[in-house]
């Protein structure tokens, strides 16, 4: 069960933990752990979050960062509307229904719902198309 948030003011200092369900693997090999840094250093760098120190293991990871101007807890537009678009197209495109989806995401039924009207309006505003 996650903790109640702490304080998240510009500047604060926080040891976050991220531990697989049950013990399990939260890397599948050295690309995945790879890919985890990559992107890391990505949102530290978009976010000005200093990260002064990671451990990386096989079933949990913790990291040392810095809060700047960007909460720790919030959310990323470009990931949210990436994983929106993704989501209408796995329903409308390819058939998948909102359970099968949310099933494969690991999140509520009404959640994957939700990403999938949101990419709907995401793909309409912006004229995007589904090309293979």
């Amino acid at each position: 069960m996650p903790r109640k948030a702490g304080i998240d003011a510009p500047g604060a200092l926080h040891h976050i933990i991220v531990r697989g369900i049950e013990r399990r693997r939260i890397f599948w090999d050295d690309a995945d752990r790879d890919s985890f840094v990559e992107r890391l250093g990505r949102m530290v760098s978009d976010t000005g979050t200093g990260c002064f120190a990671w451990a990386l293991m096989p079933n949990h990871a913790h990291l040392f960062l810095r809060s700047d101007g960007t909460p720790i807890a919030g959310s990323y537009p470009n990931t949210v509307e990436a994983r929106s678009v993704l989501c209408y197209w796995a329903v409308r495109e390819f058939g998948n229904t909102g359970v099968e989806l949310s099933k494969r995401l690991g999140v509520s039924q009404p959640t994957a719902s939700q990403s999938v009207k949101r990419g709907e309006k995401i793909v309409k505003e912006r004229g995007l198309k589904l090309t293979g």
